[in-house]
């Protein structure tokens, strides 16, 4: 029977029980993860078949004659064709990528995260999505309190937007709204990770920035209320009103 999630990892350095993720091997989690180490060109990836997710190694060795060769990758270049194929969600972790973790333009595939932080935060990953059946991918992106990080990011980014303008100045809708089409809407996310405990819809925010005339000081100081509540509960229990 197929897992819904799978570790494709050579793993020939035993760094997970190093990073504290040697449940893999105790199979801890049985009941939806399963793992394999030694791939090469000529596998049979019919395994991965219905899977919701596999994580796997950025570097992957192939595995020829009993041995790992540490120049030969093929068996990752075909698992992704195979993935993206099937529109089957992945994740690429190595010791050469960088934290927080980096998605594709979509959100739909983690392609780069440190192997050390996936291992780390693997176990509240696989936690989640058996509370949830949810796969959660900020998580593994940026930890367990992954709510107050990307406050943060968004939060950081939509201050800068109007950073050079007196604190005393009335906020406007200009302020506050992307400047180019691939901009992110900073505000938009904000209100998305605070509710429902914010009790003001994106919509209805807006329509309050337009007729409120609510100063910047203010505008930042109610949202920076919100980084605080979700610093201390790891979720917003602040209320807009």
């Amino acid at each position: 029977m197929s897992k819904d999630i799978w570790i494709i990892d050579d793993n020939s350095k035993d760094q997970r029980k190093a990073y504290g993720a040697s449940f893999v091997e105790e199979e801890a989690y049985d009941d939806i993860l399963s793992h394999v180490e030694c791939l090469n060109a000529d596998s049979d990836l019919s395994f991965i078949e219905g899977a919701k997710c596999v994580c796997i190694h950025d570097s992957l060795e192939d595995y020829i004659d009993g041995y790992f060769l540490s120049e030969s990758h093929i068996a990752k270049e075909h698992i992704i064709d195979y993935l993206e194929k099937n529109s089957i969600r992945y994740v690429c972790f190595s010791d050469g990528h960088s934290i927080p973790g980096v998605y594709d333009g979509y959100e739909f595939n983690l392609v780069q995260i440190k192997k050390s932080a996936f291992y780390e935060r693997l176990a509240y990953f696989l936690n989640h999505y058996k509370d949830h059946s949810e796969l959660q991918f900020h998580i593994l992106a940026y930890g367990k309190n992954y709510v107050k990080e990307l406050l943060a990011v968004n939060i950081k980014a939509l201050f800068a937007k109007f950073s050079a303008k007196s604190p005393t100045e009335v906020l406007t809708l200009r302020d506050v709204m992307p400047d180019k089409r691939e901009e992110p809407e900073y505000l938009k996310k904000i209100v998305e990770l605070s509710a429902p405990s914010l009790g003001i819809s994106y919509n209805d925010l807006l329509d309050f920035i337009e007729d409120e005339e609510i100063t910047i000081k203010e505008f930042t100081s109610k949202i920076n209320q919100i980084l605080i509540s979700a610093s201390r509960y790891g979720k917003n229990t602040y209320t807009w009103k």
